[in-house]
């Protein structure tokens, strides 16, 4: 996940790319994490500071899915020159 999705965007979009973990909760097979993310773009210096859900659904010791819910809006509104 790191190295094929949040490694990417820091070398495109991102310097100093974060993905925080602020608490993690045991739903059973599921375990979701709450968070934020954090970075400052490299295109308009401005900073990213949003909110994040990840749901990662186990098998086992092996993640069989990862879903991601976020504040787009921020996410853009720092990217947008």
């Amino acid at each position: 996940m790191k190295r094929n999705i949040f490694d990417p965007l820091d070398e495109e979009w991102w310097d100093g790319f974060t993905a925080g973990p602020d608490e993690f909760l045991d739903a059973g097979d599921q375990v979701v994490v709450i968070g934020r993310y954090r970075a400052t773009a490299k295109e308009t210096g401005k900073q990213l500071d949003v909110p994040f859900v990840h749901i990662w659904t186990l098998e086992g010791e092996k993640a069989i899915q990862f879903r991601q819910y976020l504040d787009t809006a921020g996410w853009v509104g720092a990217l947008q020159g």
